[in-house]
């Protein structure tokens, strides 16, 4: 877990790099903070120390909980819904730590949920 998440963390840094300067919005899943924060669970490394010098994402960070009617396991998701919405709550706590202004988005349908990431983002 300690290698996938330094390998998370680095992937995420070079595409935070590939987008520095441009003005068209982007939106990223998953990042730098999820990758620090599991590495922050797994070898106790603070966040802010992994996340020292990298670049921050926008002041607001939309968050996706886990929705237990679109959950599902298997091989390329091995772990269960509760293990997803524990780390939820990690990245939610790290991402609150860091000071972002963490949006939650309701589970609704997916034209709903478009209108309102763009209007979260000043994009409508």
């Amino acid at each position: 877990m300690e290698a996938f998440a330094k390998r998370a963390l680095q992937m995420a840094i070079t595409d935070i790099g590939t987008v520095r300067g441009t003005t068209a919005p982007t939106y990223f899943d998953r990042g730098t903070v999820d990758a620090a924060s599991a590495l922050e669970h797994v070898t106790g490394q603070a966040l802010t120390d992994t996340l020292r010098g990298v670049p921050p994402y926008s002041q607001t960070v939309i968050l996706f909980p886990p929705w237990p009617e679109l959950f599902v396991s298997g091989a390329d998701r091995p772990h269960g819904f509760e293990d997803a919405f524990a780390e939820n709550e990690r990245i939610r706590n790290a991402l609150t730590r860091l000071e972002y202004d963490v949006f939650e988005l309701p589970k609704t349908s997916v034209e709903e949920r478009v209108d309102i990431i763009l209007g979260a983002t000043g994009r409508t």
